[in-house]
């Protein structure tokens, strides 16, 4: 093994001739040979060997997530990932990837389901993302919304709060659910009148005696 320096200028020198990609600070990639000839690898392949050689986690942005989750329309302009390594840019080409590191709650719960719905919501902010947390609620499975539930005491004080709430909601509405149905009244027979109809307000019903029959040839 040479001297850092002997290093460096082998690494140079391999990057000249197009054999290796220098895509950032101390990090190079091989280019890869598709159909209309050579091109940098993909921004996905990058991150996985980034994690895998340094032991970081990176996991896309807040805006890219909540995107993904059908909160927003709008698209991000830069490839943005949050990562619990330095921040730091990568050139893949004419692209540049942004590695920014994240904070705690960004990072937490990391690319589970429930940490996607944590950085859609902070990047959301207090104003949208109580009401995008009431339609995640119905799109996450059970374990994913109890990690949130769970994780309350890591979160902003506003969205510990919007969960608490979609959480009593959710519990209210199973509890209105359980309750019996109430038994249906029997309706009248189609056509047939109530009783009463057509007498004047106070009328009282006569009652008709039976008639007695007369014998024939008696008298009273």
């Amino acid at each position: 093994m040479g001297s850092r320096a002997a290093v460096d200028q082998a690494l140079c020198r391999l990057v000249r001739e197009g054999i290796l990609l220098r895509v950032g600070r101390g990090a190079y990639s091989l280019p890869v040979q598709g159909r209309f000839g050579v091109r940098p690898p993909s921004t996905e392949s990058v991150i996985g060997a980034i994690e895998s050689t340094s032991g970081e986690t990176v996991v896309a942005s807040g805006a890219a997530e909540a995107n993904a989750l059908g909160l927003t329309t709008q698209v991000p302009a830069r490839e943005v990932y949050l990562t619990t390594g330095p921040s730091r840019r990568l050139k893949l080409g004419n692209r540049e990837v942004e590695l920014k590191h994240g904070n705690r709650c960004q990072m937490l719960l990391g690319k589970r389901a429930a940490g996607k719905a944590i950085r859609a919501l902070m990047w959301l902010g207090p104003e949208q993302g109580p009401d995008a947390l009431q339609k995640l609620r119905g799109r996450l499975q059970s374990q994913e919304w109890d990690a949130i539930w769970q994780a309350r005491a890591c979160l902003p004080g506003w969205m510990a709060k919007a969960v608490s709430e979609v959480a009593d909601r959710s519990l209210t509405m199973k509890m209105l659910d359980s309750l019996p149905a109430a038994p249906l009244r029997p309706s009248k027979p189609v056509g047939t009148a109530p009783d009463g109809a057509g007498e004047p307000p106070g009328a009282r019903k006569r009652v008709m005696a039976p008639r007695r029959l007369r014998r024939p040839g008696l008298r009273p």
